[in-house]
């Protein structure tokens, strides 16, 4: 149907395409990595085909937000700063929820 559906984000209210163009079968990898400030994040590479997707949609939306949706629930909603086959989830986790999805990610990977 194309229809949008809207989502609560910090603030205030997006209309998201309810098709991903990314999911979790799409990860190859994933690393826990840290930030500037020592924060945990999750650096994710694609599948090559997922990657070229990636790299299209970053390209056709610099400056819209592009949300991060994880068991159903959007746990960040950055701008697109640049195109990118990559990309890294800053979402406030704590160490221990950044390890365990990161581990997530990779038990699916391997199960690809």
């Amino acid at each position: 149907s194309g229809a949008k559906v809207k989502v609560q984000v910090a603030g205030g209210t997006q209309c998201l395409d309810p098709k991903p163009f990314l999911t979790q079968q799409d990860v190859q990898s994933a690393e826990l990595q840290k930030d500037s400030k020592g924060n945990p994040i999750i650096f994710l590479t694609f599948h090559n085909d997922a990657a070229m997707r990636e790299l299209q949609i970053t390209r056709q939306n610099i400056g819209k937000p592009v949300a991060i949706v994880l068991n159903g629930r959007v746990v960040s909603a950055p701008v697109v700063a640049a195109a990118s086959r990559y990309l890294y989830l800053a979402a406030g986790f704590k160490q221990d929820q950044a390890a365990a999805l990161t581990a997530a990610f990779n038990r699916q990977a391997g199960n690809r």
